[in-house]
């Protein structure tokens, strides 16, 4: 919560720039004990007072009597508190309550002391291929570049790496770029530039998606893999296509080398099955030996990242095929062939930490795991429930009469009933993977939904009960 309050923080002091107000007013704007506190002089200008008054909602009263300087008859007008300090500067509190949002020129700064939740980690993406003012730098470090920004004064690089921290990655002039180099994880981020103060995506990159301003967000995978095919350096061209893409044979397109073709992408840790096409003919990785039957008798290549996952099932030994399937592979009925022994079927698989339901298919027929007691849906969409690296446990104290207690958050896209909880000698428990950032739950007891008994943390909902938080470091 403190991160997201110094975040606002640093976003609301560059709002000095947008407004041209000057910088050694260090305590110009603060946010403490969830108020924002406006610390303004009675020397501004028309224009800035007026670009104040539209940014924070100032009324005519107050605006009045900064312009005279008068504030005998003033106490409070609308949600603010006015005050005057010893040294002639004018405070203006006002509280922090739900969500709200203030506009400062191009600047949208929300002001809710709560942030939304981290998108869900990219499993896979790959970069434009023309995209060359983002590279890799010899000591590990990504260097981003732009040109863009010629003539401003100061260039700040943003994005999900750094929180959005407006004031954190200034980057350098050098000639006609700036530029900054940092420490990225393999995925995916997603980047701005603040140029004087306001906010740009990167024109030069092709690869954005929409943020929640009416705007884009540039996008930038740093990669950790790639495929590449030697040889057939005859052909037109070459595509790949596999599980990570649902088998689209148009999306990823390799470019030529010296000795063949080759594509860096960024991959999660998990299992894909993959194949290159060549001038339209598909065809396994030559130089990859873990090739794979699926269910219809065709030949994938193979790839795995982390650790492995045994998946089993006991008896069915005499049916002539087993099919895994799950959300982690788009409940593929064909793909992943389990393996027969003497007891049962079985199959390796890589899933990185995370919640994931699965079915096996018995010669056409899907069936729940008979070896493992957590499930989730309802009737006829029933899945067996599996949790990798579990890194936080809910609790729920009582309730010890009720037949089943759910758990249903913006972890699992707020599925109804949500997950099974197990019951314990005080309450419920269930031990869940949680990726970094917020996450909102709540419990469901008999179809209701309500808060967390021992969380105060929350937040309001569009229904009007609200939703506990969660934070994860």
């Amino acid at each position: 919560m403190k991160n997201k309050l110094f975040r606002l923080l640093s976003l609301l002091i560059l709002i000095h720039t947008a407004m041209g107000i000057n910088a050694q007013y260090e305590s110009f704007i603060t946010i403490d004990n969830n108020e924002i506190t406006l610390k303004i002089r009675s020397e501004m200008s028309e224009a800035q007072l007026q670009s104040l008054s539209e940014s924070f909602q100032l009324d005519s009263a107050v605006q009045q009597a900064i312009r005279s300087n008068n504030y005998s008859d003033l106490s409070k007008s609308g949600d603010w508190k006015v005050s005057v300090g010893n040294d002639g500067v004018v405070v203006l509190v006002k509280p922090l309550e739900g969500k709200s949002f203030i506009k400062v020129g191009p600047l949208m700064v929300e002001t809710s002391w709560t942030s939304p939740s981290p998108p869900p980690p990219a499993s896979f993406g790959f970069n434009h291929p023309k995209l060359d003012h983002i590279y890799e730098l010899e000591d590990g470090r990504t260097l981003f570049r732009t040109d863009r920004f010629r003539r401003a004064n100061q260039v700040y690089l943003s994005g999900t790496f750094n929180n959005w921290s407006t004031m954190d990655l200034a980057m350098e002039k050098k000639g006609d770029f700036w530029e900054v180099a940092l420490i990225l994880e393999p995925g995916k981020h997603l980047y701005k530039f603040i140029a004087d103060g306001n906010w740009e995506h990167d024109s030069d990159n092709r690869l954005k998606e929409e943020d929640e301003f009416d705007g884009f967000n540039s996008v930038y995978f740093r990669t950790n893999f790639l495929f590449e095919l030697l040889g057939f350096t005859e052909a037109r061209r070459v595509f790949l296509a596999g599980t990570f893409n649902s088998w689209d044979d148009r999306q990823c397109e390799l470019e030529r080398t010296p000795d063949g073709w080759a594509l860096p992408v960024y991959l999660r840790e998990g299992t894909y099955g993959y194949k290159f096409i060549v001038d339209g003919n598909w065809m396994v990785d030559p130089h990859n030996p873990d090739v794979r039957e699926d269910a219809f008798g065709n030949e994938n290549s193979i790839v795995s990242f982390g650790p492995i996952h045994r998946f089993h099932l006991e008896g069915f030994t005499d049916a002539n095929q087993v099919v895994l399937s799950g959300n982690f592979n788009n409940w593929s009925p064909n793909e992943f062939l389990m393996h027969p022994t003497s007891e049962g079927w079985y199959i390796d698989y890589v899933l990185p930490p995370g919640q994931y339901e699965y079915k096996f298919v018995v010669e056409g027929k899907w069936i729940i795991d008979p070896g493992n007691p957590l499930q989730t849906g309802e009737g006829d969409y029933i899945n067996s429930l599996l949790f990798i690296e579990p890194n936080y446990t809910f609790y729920l104290t009582g309730y010890l009469d009720e037949e089943v207690v759910y758990l249903t958050g913006s972890f699992n896209n707020w599925a109804f009933p949500g997950y099974p909880m197990i019951r314990d000698y005080e309450g419920w428990i269930l031990p869940v993977h949680l990726a970094k950032g917020k996450h909102l739950y709540k419990f469901v007891i008999r179809n209701e939904h309500f808060l967390d008994p021992d969380n105060p943390l929350w937040e309001p909902n569009e229904w009007g009960t609200g939703n506990s938080i969660i934070w994860i470091d």
